[in-house]
């Protein structure tokens, strides 16, 4: 037994093991603890701290309001310059000098504050203001590389125009720049004094920075002294400076008009003010306007396409423009120019019967360009163009050499021009190719609202039924390029023309306003835009030009090349497009192999000539060449855009007064003239000789037959013609739209075996698919007959007969063969079949016989692995040496026909009883002949139909599930059966 002191020593050294044992425990739970602590606090250390690091670090380069107000001394004025750097197209210098300051925002009236706001951002000094985790949440996201947003408030443009530019010398990134300054402004001031920053700086365009400035520039007043009218057009402008009212006075009082409706709308102005005000035709000064004294379109292009170079390296282009005395080198050729411009000046005056004021350019020399014009054409000159923009355009640099009248506005109808893409379209999916058969014929295609309907017509009013892609894209038809379209989808053309070059016909809003009729009327495109559109093709898929910002998600990167250097007042080299940079520039857009296609067909002059009839030459320029012409619907719009691989020229006429022009049905009188002589002018004078576009190795040749497109099939004796496709989409279905038969020359039946030889001829017919068969027929154009010939010897002189199958008639299955034998002095008999009307083989069906019995069946044809036209010979030979013999022709039909159930108009709800009746149709295909539809409701037969179209309009008397069904039969009764369900709902409208 253990002792007391044994007892007392055991239970002190449990009780020093339990307190070593907690105090272990707590030190781990403190070290765990700090652990976790420590794995928070320091990465929330490193965020905050790094953070502050590129906060305060940017803060060291912002500018202070006063800094951005005063302006760095004016150096002197920039001047634009001609190509060849001798002759001043634009002076530009700061309209109001040093005169430049400060307004506080109380001496402003309150309209022109609420018309800023308004425009920029309506809830700005409700909701404006500096939130902290907001920006510790941005700079994170900067930090690790994630997308973040842009301020778009009135805060964030202040960061963006005005104090991000003079900070990019600090090398810090654009995006920081913007994210800090946008908050700071908010933090050290009120969203009242942000906005009187704001208005103290913004761009007004025409080198006005400012409200006051602006008020100067274009009313010649203060600020302080501005009507709502005025502040109204002035407040629309920074957002879209371009849009000013000496650049564009129309966009500029259409934002003004929008602007004081929304004014109204939103309660900062009411109905009276706003009624005075948008009555108000604002004055607007001119004397300040600085306007190019040559080319202006072209030089107002340039000095944009210079800012936004200058932009790019981080420099402030308006800026520097307006008050640094730069020099900037053009593209522009100009002695080219002038001669443009009489070309353009001599052929209106022709076209409206009149002599031109002069025959020499605007500098006094010969006007060279005109000798190229053809003779006029005879033609009605009550209402001719009076107005036209040309572009010209280097193919191989992106440089334009010559741009007159406004052919940068988009404000004119794509019509043709809009073609190339559509089948563009279709090659690049692969459901088109040059060699496709397209249907000329009138077609219904679905409008833009809910029931309408466009219907396409030439300009000739000529329809040419069945005809190929070549044939129809070469000549501009409508009904073709619709059909292509339709199957493609709008969107998807449109897609292509923007990745292409035009920046125009916009998504979204506008894409509800867009339907097929766009082929021919409707949207608006520049004339620049379309012919460096064109000058990809031209370029065998290449755009090339400067680096732009796409106006949108899938527009083109590039932009035709107007600048060629700038340089500073001392001479130093800002910016050079240089040899090295044409290669550098040029970005794939197409495979060489689709833009080829495009070149080939639209430089086909010999089959445009053939499907127009023309019997002149309007686009022949004595080398290869590429064109596209013709008018939008209303004849408002006339064009002629075409190219080489050198040079691509844009072309387009129309009335000042918007009103339809009287032209001829596809205008040759009017814009190919000029391009015509432009073309042979621009080539000679640059000495590019004559040339086309290399054929690539994937480009090979196939036989078709014409019309369809489709391979001869062999022993086929279709019209057949040469055409090109790419490689990896080559024609693989054979023709089936080319018969050759044999027919009765004196009755134009189908020849039969009686037929005597002498009568019988080869004749090869085009049948067209089913949808263009009544235009065939209307039009008097030939069918293969269906009707055999009747001449025969009579049965009465024969010894053998054939009673079953009747001749001529539809056979399928096993088919029972009866008949009548003369059995006297009979030896024996046979009976055959042998595939066609004339067969060369034959097969014998059964044994030969020796006797035979009356009333016997002959015997059982098996025709189950047979489909075409027989001859079934019976046979007989007699003890006297004579034969007899008769035969029948059948048709052996074992395929069963298509059919497919639908709605004519597509639809699959009704509203009953806004709508009374359901038109059914039955679309059948089969490889001979259907004998009748039978239409079925809810297992029910309700209507028999034996002739094209099978239709059937169903009579609604009920809301709910309706069933239909369609059985098709052919003359052998083979059938097939299409099921369709639809859903008749109750409504009073349409819409509903």
């Amino acid at each position: 037994m253990p002792s007391i002191a044994h007892l007392i020593r055991r239970r002190h050294n449990r009780k020093a093991r339990q307190a070593q044992t907690r105090h272990s425990q707590r030190l781990w739970s403190g070290l765990v603890i700090g652990t976790v602590a420590l794995a928070i606090l320091i990465p929330l250390s490193v965020i905050f701290g790094l953070a502050g690091i590129l906060y305060f670090r940017s803060l060291q380069h912002m500018p202070s309001s006063a800094e951005t107000i005063y302006l760095d001394p004016i150096i002197g004025a920039t001047d634009l310059l001609d190509r060849n750097s001798t002759t001043v197209l634009y002076s530009v210098q700061d309209p109001l000098g040093n005169n430049r300051r400060w307004l506080n925002i109380e001496t402003l009236p309150q309209y022109v504050i609420d018309a800023t706001i308004q425009q920029e951002d309506p809830d700005y000094l409700r909701v404006g203001g500096f939130r902290f985790f907001n920006t510790v949440e941005r700079l994170w996201n900067y930090i690790l590389g994630y997308p973040v947003n842009k301020d778009i408030s009135i805060a964030g443009r202040l960061a963006d125009t005005t104090l991000v530019p003079p900070a990019r010398e600090s090398n810090l990134d654009d995006a920081l720049l913007h994210l800090v300054y946008s908050a700071e402004v908010q933090r050290r001031f009120t969203p009242r004094r942000v906005l009187e920053w704001y208005l103290n700086t913004a761009y007004y365009g025409n080198d006005a920075y400012g409200i006051d400035a602006a008020a100067q520039v274009y009313f010649a007043k203060s600020a302080v002294d501005l009507t709502l009218d005025e502040a109204a057009m002035l407040a629309a402008i920074p957002l879209a400076p371009r849009f000013n009212p000496f650049d564009d006075e129309v966009a500029a009082r259409g934002r003004q008009s929008a602007l004081l409706r929304d004014m109204e709308n939103a309660g900062l102005i009411d109905t009276n003010q706003f009624d005075i005000a948008a009555a108000t035709e604002t004055t607007i000064r001119s004397d300040l306007a600085q306007v190019p004294f040559i080319a202006p379109d072209f030089s107002i292009y340039a000095r944009e396409q210079a800012e936004d170079l200058l932009n790019a390296q981080g420099l402030d282009g308006a800026r520097l423009i307006a008050r640094g005395g730069l020099s900037i080198t053009t593209t522009l050729d100009l002695d080219m120019y002038y001669q443009t411009e009489c070309l353009l000046r001599v052929h209106l005056a022709q076209l409206n019967n009149a002599n031109p004021a002069s025959v020499t350019t605007l500098h006094n020399q010969p006007c060279v360009a005109s000798d190229f014009l053809g003779e006029p054409f005879g033609f009605d000159t009550s209402s001719m163009p009076d107005s036209g923009s040309i572009v010209l355009h280097d193919v191989q640099t992106g440089e334009i050499l010559t741009m007159v009248g406004a052919a940068t506005e988009t404000a004119y109808e794509p019509g043709p021009v809009l073609h190339p893409f559509v089948y563009l379209s279709g090659f690049l999916s692969g459901n088109s190719n040059p060699a496709k058969m397209l249907l000329d014929i009138p077609q219904d295609f679905a409008g833009v609202t809910e029931g309408s309907v466009y219907i396409p017509s030439n300009p000739d009013g000529v329809y040419r039924g069945p005809i190929n892609l070549r044939d129809a894209m070469v000549a501009n038809l409508l009904t073709p390029v619709a059909e292509v379209a339709d199957r493609e989808g709008l969107s998807s053309v449109l897609s292509i023309a923007h990745q292409i070059g035009i920046n125009s016909l916009r998504d979204g809003q506008d894409a509800n306003i867009f339907d097929l009729s766009l082929v021919e009327r409707g949207g608006t495109v520049s004339v620049l835009d379309v012919t460096y559109a064109y000058s990809v093709f031209a370029s065998m898929g290449a755009i090339q030009g400067v680096d732009t910002e796409p106006v949108g998600i899938g527009y083109r990167s590039r932009d035709p090349i107007a600048v060629l250097k700038i340089e500073d007042a001392e001479g130093n080299i800002l910016w050079e497009y240089t040899e090295n940079d044409v290669a550098l520039n040029r970005i794939p857009r197409l495979e060489p192999e689709i833009a080829y296609l495009v070149n080939d067909i639209l430089s086909d002059n010999s089959t445009r000539r053939g499907v127009l009839n023309l019997r002149d030459e309007p686009f022949n320029v004595g080398r290869p060449a590429a064109v596209v012409n013709g008018l939008t619907q209303n004849q408002s719009d006339s064009w002629t855009v075409g190219y080489t691989p050198q040079l691509a020229i844009g072309v387009h006429l129309r009335r000042n007064d918007d009103e339809a022009m009287s032209l001829s049905a596809y205008g040759y009188e009017a814009a190919t003239p000029i391009w015509q002589a432009l073309t042979r002018f621009a080539h000679e004078r640059y000495n590019h000789q004559a040339a086309g576009w290399a054929r690539p190795e994937k480009i090979v040749d196939y036989v078709v037959c014409e019309k369809s497109g489709l391979i001869p099939p062999p022993n086929s004796d279709c019209n057949r013609r040469s055409e090109i496709f790419h490689i990896d989409a080559p024609p693989t279905q054979e023709d089936i739209y080319w018969r050759t038969v044999r027919i009765n020359s004196d009755t134009g039946q189908l020849a039969s075996s009686t037929t005597p030889a002498y009568l019988v001829v080869e004749r090869t017919y085009f049948e067209p698919p089913s949808p263009a068969r009544d235009w065939w027929v209307s039009n008097n154009l030939e069918l293969p007959p269906t009707t055999y010939d009747t001449l025969s010897v009579p049965d009465e002189f024969q010894k053998v007969q054939i009673n079953a199958p009747a001749d001529f008639s539809y056979v399928g299955g096993s088919v029972e063969i009866r008949g009548f034998i003369e059995p006297e002095n009979l030896v024996s008999w046979r009976l055959r079949y042998g595939a066609g009307l004339n067969p060369t083989s034959w097969i014998n069906i059964g044994e030969v016989q020796t006797t035979y019995e009356q009333g016997q069946s002959l015997g059982t044809w098996n025709t189950s692995n047979l489909d075409s036209l027989y001859t079934v010979e019976l046979s007989a030979e007699y003890s006297d040496g004579s034969r007899s013999n008769t035969a029948v022709q059948v048709t052996v039909d074992n395929i069963p026909p298509t059919v497919r159930l639908n709605t004519i108009d597509d639809s699959q709800l009704y509203r009953f009883p806004v709508q009374t009746t359901i038109p059914l149709r039955a679309e059948v295909d089969d490889n001979f002949t259907i004998d009748r539809v039978e239409f079925y409701h809810n297992g029910v037969l309700v209507y028999i139909d034996e002739a094209e179209p099978f239709e059937f309009d169903f009579i609604i008397e009920r809301t709910g599930i309706e069933i239909f069904n369609a059985t098709a039969f052919d003359r052998v009764g083979n059938e097939a059966r299409a099921e369709l369900e639809l859903e008749v709902i109750r409504g009073t409208t349409l819409g509903q």
